[in-house]
This record gives structure tokens, C-alpha cells and sequence, in this order.
């Protein structure tokens, strides 16, 4: 026991996870909403990350060159043919939007041909201490930071044929909450660039620098608060992002097991044709639902 809360204080974990249970005792008893807990958790994380990593930068002495990238980058790290069927059908729909030979299907071993990931992340990841969930995190920054192109995560499912090109031709397209001060304010699962981005070049640098020395994740939004840093760091790039809420990308996760309408499907597609799902469900009972159409009939 004494070796374990030793190793626990040498390593970091300790102090993380005490602070976690600060948070979780510290004003929060009072509240029953369990998204509010979380937003004050993410709030009172995002302050301490400001001051403790206010030193790290990028160089940005010269101009960095903005490159285009038209790639599709989506992982799956088991292998896309062992993922569940709602991820395959995400893919089969991004082929038939994008073109096949413009997706790239990541997995364990192949992200290793388009970027190079530092040796103590990976030995971090081959050791748990990093889960797939944020190595995809960490990926998916290096990977628009160096590369550009647009990730998306095999649980999007595209609702048409053709997108506004600004979606997948931006030089940083992410949807975000820009009207509210919350904390953090964007979503992951689909994002755009050109490469070279300063916002995503220095959010890469957060998290490199962040799991250099530490071995414990701090709070699961964890790119998404570092990269809300990297947005106050350079204002004019995150100021000329397009405005599209990132609400909107979970209407059709809530509706997917209910009775499929058309009206309703019309109405979801015109709001947003990007819809971020799960395969967290139970999907034992799908007759008559827009999971059944959508998903396993494939009628779009």
C-alpha cells in the first residue's frame, strides 16, 4: 500500500486525483445537475491549465504556411471491420460523400505511416495511462496541425450528398459555442483545417507538453480546454472560424431510437447534415426507428 501512494506522488496521480475529489465535494453538493457539475468541474481545470502552461508557445516568428488538405482522416484503432455496424455505416457514408480514396481509415498501427508521435505517448498509450479515447485526441491535433485535412469520428453519420464547402474547406472549421462564455466551448468529433494552424499546432503543443510529465488524465475535455487556450492565443484565427453551433450535431443521437418521421428527419438535416451518434445504445429493439432506416435499411 505504502509503495502504491508513493509511486501515486512521484508520478502525479495523486495530486490529480485529489484534486478531482476537491472538485467533486467543493461547492458542487448543492447541484443536481449532473452537466452543470461537469461544466463547473471543466471550469475550475481550465483556470489552473491557464496558469500552469501559460509559458508554452509556438514558434510563430515567421509565418507559418497554410497548407490545403482534402484528406478524410477517421480511426478506428480494433480495425474498422470489428467496429460496430453504426460506425461501419458512418464510413460507407463518408466514402459515398467524400470519394473512398479520400478517407483514410486509421487503426493501432497504420497512423504510424502519416505522423510521428512522441516515444512517451505511445509508451503512455501501450500502457493504459492514455486511453484510445484521448490518443485519438492527440492524433487528430497532430494529425490537422501537420497534415491538415478534416477528422471525423466513425460515429458521425453525413445526412447528404453534398456539404456547404466550408465544412471540409476551411482553413479551421470546428463547431463551437460562440455566444456563451461556457467552458469548454467546441466539440471534437468533426473538425476541418488547413495545415499550419496556430490554434491546432498549439494545442498539439499542450498536450505534448502536458503528457511529458504527467500520468493521469486531469479532466476528459481535456483538448477541448486546451484548445480554447490555444483560441485566446490567437483571437484573429479563432475569430474568422465559421459560426455553426455545436448543439446542433446531437438532435438526431436523441431521436434515433424513436418512430422515424419524415418531417422530423427533413427538419434535422436542414439544422445541421452532420449528427454525431453512439453505438452506446441498445439497438436490440430498432423496428419502425430512425436507427432502422437509417443505419440498417440505409435510406438516407
Amino acid at each position: 500500500m505504502a509503495n502504491k501512494i508513493f509511486t501515486s506522488l512521484r508520478d502525479g496521480t495523486f495530486r490529480h486525483r485529489f484534486i478531482n475529489n476537491l472538485l467533486k465535494r467543493r461547492s458542487l453538493f448543492y447541484i443536481e445537475n449532473d452537466g452543470i457539475k461537469d461544466l463547473q468541474r471543466s471550469y475550475v481545470i481550465y483556470k489552473r491549465l491557464k496558469e500552469e502552461y501559460r509559458d508554452v508557445e509556438i514558434d510563430d516568428s515567421k509565418e507559418i504556411k497554410r497548407v490545403k488538405n482534402k484528406t478524410i482522416w477517421v480511426a478506428w484503432f480494433q480495425g474498422i471491420d470489428n467496429a460496430p455496424l453504426l460506425c461501419k455505416r458512418c464510413v460507407e457514408q463518408m466514402y459515398k460523400v467524400f470519394g473512398k480514396n479520400n478517407v483514410v481509415l486509421l487503426d493501432k498501427d497504420n497512423f504510424r505511416d502519416y505522423v510521428e508521435i512522441p516515444d512517451y505517448i505511445l509508451d503512455k498509450w501501450n500502457r493504459s495511462v492514455i486511453t484510445n479515447a484521448h490518443f485519438s485526441d492527440i492524433l487528430r491535433a497532430a494529425l490537422l496541425a501537420e497534415k491538415g485535412g478534416t477528422w471525423i469520428d466513425a460515429t458521425i453519420l453525413i445526412l447528404k450528398d453534398e456539404l456547404p464547402k466550408y465544412f471540409y474547406d476551411s482553413e479551421l472549421f470546428i463547431f463551437a459555442d460562440h455566444i456563451t462564455d461556457e467552458i469548454p466551448n467546441i466539440q471534437s468529433s468533426y473538425i476541418s483545417a488547413y495545415a499550419g494552424s496556430k490554434i491546432l499546432l498549439l494545442t498539439q503543443k499542450y498536450l505534448y507538453t502536458y503528457w511529458k510529465k504527467e500520468n493521469y488524465l486531469v479532466n476528459y475535455s481535456l483538448f477541448h480546454l486546451f484548445f480554447q487556450l490555444a483560441e485566446e492565443k490567437y483571437p484573429d484565427e479563432w475569430n474568422s472560424v465559421y459560426k455553426y453551433p455545436n448543439h446542433s450535431t446531437h438532435i438526431l443521437r436523441k431521436s434515433i431510437l424513436e418512430p422515424f418521421d419524415k418531417k422530423k428527419y427533413e427538419q434535422i438535416k436542414d439544422v445541421c447534415p452532420i449528427q454525431k451518434l453512439t453505438y452506446k445504445k441498445d439497438y436490440s429493439n430498432i423496428k419502425g426507428t430512425f436507427y432502422e432506416r437509417l443505419i440498417v435499411k440505409k435510406k438516407l
